[in-house]
């Protein structure tokens, strides 16, 4: 069995003739056994320049393959994402 997990984060903020704010941040999880294999992921991005909004979203996913060569797989995926800039609530 084989698991993976990577994540990153950033924040950037700068002030002078413009105030702004930047983070962002993001997961990745993959898990391997046998002839299967989990991947979860999650990320998020916050933006503000000025006190305006400049990004808002958040995305999630999960996908599972089902192996049965080394070339031949299956796969099921779910995503969701909100994107409050774009005004996107939801989407699955």
């Amino acid at each position: 069995m084989n698991e993976v997990i990577h994540n990153a984060f950033g924040l950037t903020i700068t002030s002078g003739n413009s105030d702004t704010l930047l983070a962002n941040g993001n997961i990745q999880s993959a898990r391997k056994w046998g002839k299967n294999e989990l991947n979860l992921g999650a990320d998020f991005t916050y933006g503000e320049n000025d006190d305006d909004k400049t990004a808002d979203s958040q995305r999630a996913y999960v996908q599972y393959n089902r192996l049965f060569t080394e070339r031949w797989f299956a796969y099921a995926r779910v995503e969701g994402l909100h994107d409050g800039i774009a005004d996107i609530d939801y989407r699955v």
